[in-house]
This record gives C-alpha cells, structure tokens and sequence, in this order.
C-alpha cells in the first residue's frame, strides 16, 4: 500500500451521453436504488432518459442537471461500497454538487442542506445562474424578475394579490432591475436582449429571490469582451456595493483575477498557492498547471 492519495473529478455539464450509468444500473444493487431515488424525487423516469435518451432531450439542461448527478452519486456509491473513497473531491459545472456529496455533508448557515430539495435551498437563503441562461424568452423582463419576486414573496399558488401586496413586489421588482442595470428595458421582450443584457436579467431574476448567497455558473460563457466587462462590473458591484456573498464558477482567468481580492489556487488536492491576484499571476508553478508558459 503506497502513501499515494485518491481524488475524485466529477463530471459537468456537457459530459452527458445517452447510456450513461446503465452498466452501474445493471451490475450494482445501490447503484440501482440511486437512480430509482433520483426517478421518485423529479418525478419522471430519468433512468430511462439517461439509458435510452432520445440525446436531445437529455440534452436540455433540467434534464441534463439531474441526470450527471445521479450517475456521478451512483458511482460515488458504487466506489464507496468497495472502501475507495476520496481524500479530496472536486467537480466542475454541476460536477461540484457530486463532490459534495462524496465529500460528506453540504452545510449552510449552520444547517445540513445536503438532502433538501432546490426549492428548500432557495428558502433558505440561496439563489443560483445557470451555464446557459435560464430565462423566459416570451415574457418581458419586468415579469421575468416579478415570476421569482411573486416566489420569493410566497404568492406562487395564490389565485389573486391585493393592491398592497402587488405594489410591494412592484418595487422590489424595479429596485432589483436598478441593481443590475436593466431599468430602462423593462418592457423589452428578454428574448430580444443581447446575451449579457439576459445575462444580467437571470441575476435580476436571482436575486428577487432575496438570497443571502448568490451561485454564478460561468456568468461570462459566450460573451464578447464588452459584454464581459458589464457582467464582471456587475458582479463587483452586488459584492462590494450590496454585500452580496457569491461563489463563481469562471473560465475566463481575466474574470477570475478582476473580482478577486485574494486567491487560492488547488492542485490534485493539496494548496498549490495562494496570494493577490498579481502574486498568482507570477506564480510559476500556477502557470505550469494552470495558465501555460509560453513556448
């Protein structure tokens, strides 16, 4: 037995691929029992999509989010049946959620979050973007941020809101959309705007949710450098400005080096640097195993 340390790297968005887990399905009692928890708790049969597709389908991102992370559990149990288990884990675009599992518990402001369901977590506190924007298209922005200022505010299943109840999500609707920029386009159908303009209406739509921890997957993904620098001076703003806490998920090491005041860098488990974004950069070992050298 070497002295060697076992890591696990789960899988994100973009891995999926029809017949995924179905072997583990078939060879592995709990591995069966993982996809059949994931079918009753989405209620659809997401262990056939995931073995049969059809691919486009599987594709669509509420499709693709609980499917890469009932396999990756799946395997996580598999594994942890055998006495192989991570001594670090970690994850990338939906691949973190794996991790936190393989990891152990998933705690927030105190609580055990692990097993709660998405609508549980958001009334507690937390609110996310997605890689590719999660928006209502047909819909205005105005009533894209109301939809999550009528959830946020307990009026989802309610037939009818008096006048007093409408004014009040009626401000915090337009006191949202001043935050992120978006006050003069409220009337503009979301699917018209520009990619960073419907960028910035799903964090409007996030953050009537009132969270006190905001999730940014990969805000800049597909963007142009002007649209980048909005979104990033964005992000700096909610954080500096308005207290926000956020957690950022971001390719782009320009936006990683923008917003943070300080940084730790992670290499096969174990703390490879850390420091100003300045000192990162000239870090030498973070360039070989990040950022590359030059030729």
């Amino acid at each position: 037995m070497n002295n060697s340390s076992i890591a696990f790297l789960f899988p994100g968005q973009g891995s999926q691929s029809v017949g995924m887990g179905k072997d583990l399905y078939d060879r592995y009692p709990s591995a069966r029992g993982t996809f059949e928890e994931a079918d009753e708790a989405v209620g659809t049969k997401l262990s056939q999509l995931c073995f049969e597709g059809p691919e486009e389908q599987l594709k669509r991102t509420e499709n693709t989010q609980p499917a890469i992370l009932t396999v990756s559990v799946a395997a996580w149990r598999v594994l942890d049946e055998k006495g192989i288990k991570p001594a670090f884990a970690a994850g990338h675009s939906l691949g973190e959620y794996s991790a936190h599992v393989a990891s152990g518990t998933i705690s927030f402001d105190g609580q055990d979050i692990t097993r709660l369901a998405t609508h549980e977590r958001v009334r507690r506190g937390m609110a996310r973007t997605f890689q590719i924007t999660e928006i209502f298209p047909e819909l205005n922005v105005f009533e894209n941020v109301r939809i999550a200022a009528e959830v946020a505010g307990g009026y989802r299943l309610r037939p009818w809101i008096n006048r007093a109840e409408a004014a009040k999500i009626h401000q915090h609707v337009e006191d949202t959309l001043k935050l992120v920029g978006l006050e003069t386009k409220t009337n503009r159908l979301v699917g018209e705007l520009s990619h960073g303009d419907q960028r910035a209406a799903e964090i409007a739509m996030a953050l009537s949710l009132k969270p006190h921890l905001l999730l940014l997957d990969e805000p800049t993904a597909g963007m142009g450098d002007q649209e980048t620098y909005q979104i990033t001076q964005l992000v700096r703003r909610l954080h500096r400005d308005s207290n926000y806490t956020i957690v950022l998920i971001e390719h782009d090491m320009r936006v990683v080096f923008h917003l943070a005041d300080r940084i730790c860098v992670l290499d096969q488990g174990k703390m490879l640097a850390q420091g100003t974004p300045k000192e990162i950069a000239a870090n030498e070992a973070v360039q070989a195993a990040y950022l590359g050298t030059a030729a």
